[in-house]
């Protein structure tokens, strides 16, 4: 889903820095359940073109079946990337977009 989603984007004309865990290719390696790769993520996207204008959040891990069968630490693993990944994706790209006015947030809280 995130490739077909990178694809439709080049194709537009739009630049895209895709992640991924083994990073293949011109891909930015980055674990998006860690908060310091996804900051240091997006801190390579943004050298390499500046700040983040649009965000698809696709990475996701799917469990072993029941939850009979599934071991809480992998669990842990799905929640953290399913759910984490996602939060710590948007906190990075919002900062991004509210300071360009691509979105409307109230200001930053002291």
């Amino acid at each position: 889903m995130g490739a077909a989603a990178c694809r439709r984007f080049e194709a537009n004309g739009d630049r895209v820095v895709a992640v991924d865990r083994t990073a293949p290719g011109d891909v930015v390696e980055c674990d998006v359940a860690d908060e310091d790769s996804v900051a240091a993520a997006f801190a390579e996207a943004r050298r390499r073109h500046g700040p983040v204008e649009v965000l698809v959040c696709a990475a996701a891990v799917t469990g072993a079946g029941t939850v009979l069968d599934e071991e809480p630490a992998a669990w842990r693993r799905i929640l953290d990337v399913n759910l984490t990944g996602a939060y710590l994706c948007c906190r990075e790209a919002i900062a991004d977009m509210r300071d360009r006015r691509v979105i409307r947030m109230p200001p930053k809280a002291d």
